[in-house]
């Protein structure tokens, strides 16, 4: 469970699945030598604003897919406390494999059943439990990128078995217990928007691809912008669009990988669809050249 948000979300702005894209390049601003042969000028800013590139993807995704990126990770939990000053626990919770489906609720569009086996100590007995945990969720990013990940309170169902006397004593409602105590819990935590912020501002940097052709230099994208429609499902696809603004520029020099913070989102209010696929795109890339 600890590592299911980050999949989740990775899963979703990122893809899993190949992509067709369309490319249009225009050179705006470029350095001409007397010499065609000189190499490129060092490293320098364009000598004039160099128009933004953008990358838009349109994701049209069967939810078995996600399903299946989703169940290449087991998740654990642990989890140890006190109910009301008195009762002492210390439980592991493990899932099994889980199913991702439509909802029907337009809020949280996506359905997840989550089996799992519980064992540990409850009030000084052991304890060994299963059952199932139903709970929809959505992705969703305002200007400051929260809350990206919501879930619904869970729901669980037990499997029908005894319990230890002091078990039941001390917590009549033991789905009640799994369901606030450790499962909402948990999730509480792993979806604190700075904790996926984080992950999502590691990826957030340039990208630098080389060319030997016949002197060696670089395209260097630094992203600007990020846009993300509403997340939803067509029957039992997964639709959004993303888009990224970028700088591109051609340079004899990498230069530095940071571009500093996540931007401010933004959202484009008409989800698209991938005609060609699961996946489909266009980039519009603007070069500037580095000017001696």
């Amino acid at each position: 469970m600890r590592y299911l948000c980050s999949v989740i979300v990775f899963a979703f702005l990122f893809g899993v699945c190949g992509m067709s894209l369309g490319a249009r390049a225009d050179i705006v601003t470029r350095a001409r030598n007397t010499d065609d042969t000189a190499p490129i000028a060092a490293a320098r800013p364009p000598a004039a604003a160099t128009k933004e590139s953008r990358v838009s993807i349109a994701v049209n995704m069967p939810l078995a897919k996600l399903e299946t990126t989703v169940n290449q990770f087991q998740f654990v939990v642990h989890n140890k406390g006190v109910l009301a000053h008195l009762v002492s626990y210390d439980v592991q919770l493990t899932t099994g494999q889980i199913k991702v489906e439509p909802s029907g609720d337009g809020q949280f569009p996506i359905h997840l059943t989550v089996p799992f086996a519980l064992k540990g100590t409850i009030a000084g007995s052991n304890i060994q439990e299963s059952g199932d945990a139903a709970l929809n969720l959505a992705v969703r990013v305002e200007s400051d990128w929260c809350p990206i990940v919501e879930f619904s309170r869970p729901a669980v169902r037990l499997d029908d078995k005894p319990r230890p006397a002091a078990v039941t004593r001390s917590i009549p409602n033991f789905g009640d217990f799994v369901a606030t105590n450790i499962l909402s819990r948990e999730l509480s935590t792993w979806t604190a928007c700075d904790k996926l912020k984080a992950s999502l501002g590691s990826v957030w940097r340039q990208y630098s691809i080389t060319v030997n052709a016949p002197k060696k230099f670089y395209v260097n994208i630094r992203p600007r912008s990020f846009a993300l429609s509403r997340v939803e499902v067509v029957g039992s696809n997964l639709r959004f669009v993303i888009a990224v603004g970028a700088q591109a520029l051609i340079d004899t020099k990498i230069g530095n990988a940071a571009v500093g913070p996540l931007p401010p989102a933004a959202s484009d209010p008409t989800p698209g669809s991938a005609a060609n696929g699961d996946v489909d795109g266009a980039i519009t890339l603007n070069l500037g050249v580095a000017l001696p």
